[in-house]
């Protein structure tokens, strides 16, 4: 086949380009995905005192507690939270599983909160103190993200592609000389 004109160069060279770039629609999977490995990072923090440990894990409007004993790493069960977050007071409740939970009215903002728990275990009560820095939401679908960067790659490839055949083409048509006989 000879490609004899620009348009047919360029006809060529897109379809070339775009028949790499296809996705399969729903239904054509290769059966269940393998289970994910990896977790989105939440925003932490933590507090140890003499006797001891607490962590927080904010997810959404939830932030689950985790806290057990400084020396010997047992979980703590049976106490009674009380969080100060920024001036404002939250009581943690218990859980199942041994952790405690602190519901909030809507997602905390993004910054830094200084928070301090009020630990009460039987007779022994303790105060922790720490910070969360909550950033800004910046996660972008990386999937989504992927299928844009592919489209700015070939728009890019068939803007330079046109150029070059262009000027290809402009360097092949004869000049023609305006010279006056004289």
């Amino acid at each position: 086949m000879k490609l004899t004109s620009f348009g047919q160069w360029l006809s060529l060279l897109a379809l070339m380009t775009l028949s790499t770039l296809t996705w399969a629609g729903a239904g054509h999977d290769h059966g269940e995905k393998p289970a994910a490995t990896t977790s989105k990072n939440l925003p932490r923090w933590a507090a140890v005192s003499e006797t001891f440990e607490m962590v927080g894990v904010l997810n959404g409007t939830q932030m689950i507690l985790y806290v057990d004993r400084l020396e010997t790493n047992e979980p703590v069960k049976n106490a009674e939270i009380e969080l100060d977050i920024n001036g404002q007071k939250y009581k943690a409740k218990s859980l199942d599983d041994g952790n405690y939970e602190v519901s909030f009215p809507a997602r905390p903002e993004a910054g830094i909160m200084s928070i301090t728990a009020t630990l009460t275990v039987g007779k022994e009560a303790d105060l922790l103190a720490g910070e969360l820095d909550i950033h800004e939401d910046d996660h972008i679908d990386s999937v989504s993200s992927l299928k844009y960067k592919w489209a700015a790659l070939v728009a890019l490839i068939l803007a330079a592609a046109a150029l070059f055949l262009f000027k290809l083409k402009k360097s092949r048509i004869p000049q023609h000389s305006s010279r006056g006989a004289a």
